[in-house]
């Protein structure tokens, strides 16, 4: 009974370290995440988006709750003016996209995809640019007038670089689905090897898939933004924040410790 008592101690004390070296894993991993750029940026444009979807819901309510919507606008405005000025530099990434095109190689076979990319990464710079202009102007450096203007104009760009993305990865995922049917074909063994292309063919399939679907919640988002499409706060709050969530989840899942 001892030895049996000793034994059940033992596992405990393993699960627990299990357990903590998990956790410890984990934050890791979370420190990793927000201690780069991107993964900050997009965690800020999470709560930014979400306070435009909670400012959309709040305008449904009757209820007298204008110290909410004061303290939700002043968190919206806040992270929103944050970001901007975390993007001075921000240009340069789609700019390396311009310059360099895809580096996937299906896309480096495929003069369309080729310049559906650097068209899209020319958006964004562009986005970039013009959303330094209208910086500008919230901190009173420059005729406040202009940052609607700028503002408009800035997001139609993004909004056409999104929609150059949705046919981008229209056409990506059309290919990788010929490309893994191919290859099924040419395989038909069903051996260890296989099946293991397989499910990493299904796999790129599955991300393509995912972020066609994001580059179409983006084309709304910021379709409502620059005024082209005007849906309502709750629709590009809700998917902009699911958009920065999708994100976020392909980053945390790609980091190694």
């Amino acid at each position: 009974g001892e030895e049996r008592e000793r034994e059940r101690k033992k596992e405990r004390e393993r699960g627990k370290e299990m357990v903590k070296k998990g956790c410890i894993s984990e934050l890791e991993k979370l420190a990793k995440l927000w201690g780069s750029f991107k993964g900050r940026d997009q965690t800020l444009r999470f709560v930014q988006y979400g306070t435009r979807f909670l400012r959309g819901v709040l305008e449904k309510t009757t209820r007298d709750d204008a110290a909410i919507r004061i303290l939700n606008q002043s968190l919206h405005v806040n992270f929103m003016n944050s970001r901007r000025a975390f993007r001075v530099v921000g240009s340069l990434t789609p700019l390396m996209g311009v310059i360099n095109g895809p580096t996937d190689p299906l896309c480096l076979s495929s003069s369309t995809l080729s310049s559906l990319h650097r068209a899209s990464c020319l958006c964004q710079c562009l986005w970039h640019w013009i959303d330094h202009i209208r910086y500008l102007t919230v901190i009173r450096w420059l005729d406040p007038a202009l940052g609607v203007r700028c503002k408009r104009l800035s997001f139609s760009f993004h909004t056409l670089g999104r929609i150059l993305m949705v046919v981008y990865f229209y056409l990506l995922l059309s290919t990788v689905k010929k490309q893994r049917k191919r290859k099924e074909r040419a395989r038909g063994d069903g051996s260890e090897r296989g099946k293991e292309d397989g499910k990493w063919e299904l796999e790129k399939e599955y991300f393509v898939t995912v972020h066609l679907v994001k580059s179409v919640m983006d084309v709304f988002t910021f379709a409502h933004v620059s005024e082209l499409l005007v849906t309502s706060d709750i629709v590009c709050g809700g998917l902009g924040a699911l958009s920065s969530i999708i994100d976020l989840r392909f980053m945390y899942r790609s980091l190694k410790l």
